[in-house]
C-alpha cells in the first residue's frame, strides 16, 4: 500500500470509528441493550478495504464481496478467490449461491460465475451487462439487476433476455439497484 493510500484508508477508519463511537455512545445512553456477533477475525488483504456484499453458500461457509473480489470466511480466517489483474479482481456487488457448486457474482465487469468446490470461475459465451448491482432466484431464473437494465438468465439454456427492452416492463427507468421476491411472486 503506497503512502497516500494509508493515509486515505487510515482517515476512513477513524470516520468509521467515530462514527461507531458515537452510535454505541448513544444506545448506551438511551438505556438500550445490544446482542450481535462481531467477525474480530475477517481480514481481507490490504488492497481490499470495502466490503459490499455478503453470502452463505450451502455447506454454510460465508462469502463476501470487496472493492478487489471475493473472499471466503471459515470462521477463523478470511481467504482470497481472485487473482491480482484478472477479470476476478473488481469490485462485488451481489453474491448469489444459486446451487451446490456456484455462486453467481454481480460484478462491474457484469456477471462471473464461481464453482466453490473447484475453487474455478466458469466462463460462458454470454454477454452480460456491466455494471451488475443485484441478484435473486426466481422459479431456477436468476434476475439481474444492473445499471443498464432489468434482465433474466437461465442457467440451464445459458440464454440471457433483457426485461427492460420489453414496452410493458414498468420500469421508469433503466437502473436496478435492487430486486425483492414479494409474497405474491
Amino acid at each position: 500500500m503506497h503512502g497516500t493510500e494509508r493515509i486515505q484508508f487510515r482517515t476512513m477508519l477513524r470516520r468509521h470509528f467515530h462514527l461507531l463511537f458515537f452510535l454505541l455512545a448513544h444506545l448506551l445512553a438511551c438505556g438500550e441493550s445490544m446482542s450481535y456477533k462481531t467477525f474480530s477475525n475477517i481480514f481481507p488483504n490490504g488492497e481490499a478495504y470495502s466490503i459490499y456484499s455478503f453470502g452463505q453458500d450451502k455447506q454454510g461457509l460465508m462469502w463476501f464481496g470487496t472493492n478487489k473480489g471475493l473472499f471466503s470466511y471459515d470462521g477463523f480466517s478470511a481467504q482470497q478467490h481472485f487473482r491480482l489483474g484478472e477479470k476476478s479482481n473488481t469490485l462485488v456487488h451481489a453474491i448469489l449461491a444459486y446451487d451446490a457448486h456456484h455462486l453467481y457474482l454481480g460484478t462491474d465487469n457484469g456477471i462471473q460465475i464461481y464453482n466453490y468446490v473447484t475453487d474455478k470461475y466458469e466462463k460462458v459465451n454470454v454477454k452480460f451487462p456491466e455494471d451488475v448491482r443485484t441478484l435473486v432466484v426466481k422459479d431456477k431464473l436468476i434476475w439481474i439487476g444492473s445499471l443498464n437494465g432489468l434482465f433474466t438468465y437461465n442457467p440451464l439454456t445459458k440464454k440471457l433476455a433483457n426485461i427492460s427492452e420489453k414496452k410493458d416492463s414498468g420500469l421508469p427507468n433503466n437502473t436496478v439497484y435492487t430486486l425483492l421476491k414479494t409474497k405474491e411472486n
